[in-house]
């Protein structure tokens, strides 16, 4: 992966909206997917371009909220791909 470019990004819960104080927990706890991702790749030699970046999802909807569709689009536009 030497020299390869990466972007590493994740659709997380709002910790605050999960009610279960254990589900909150282990939330909190367990990091999210986009850091590790970046972690790996880069020990492996990759980039990563831009940051790794989390967008949180509407609960059961799977959806983006407005105003993070549009942190997620201005995201990608700046991957310069």
């Amino acid at each position: 992966m030497k020299g390869i470019k990466t972007a590493a990004f994740d659709t997380r819960i709002d910790v605050n909206s999960i009610k279960s104080s254990f589900l909150r927990f282990l939330a909190k706890t367990g990091g999210y997917a986009a850091a590790s991702f970046s972690r790996r790749h880069k020990r492996k030699g990759s980039e990563n371009v831009p940051t790794p970046e989390g967008f949180p999802v509407n609960g059961a909807e799977d959806s983006l909220p407005e105003d993070e569709s549009d942190r997620a689009a201005a995201w990608v536009a700046g991957l310069n791909v």
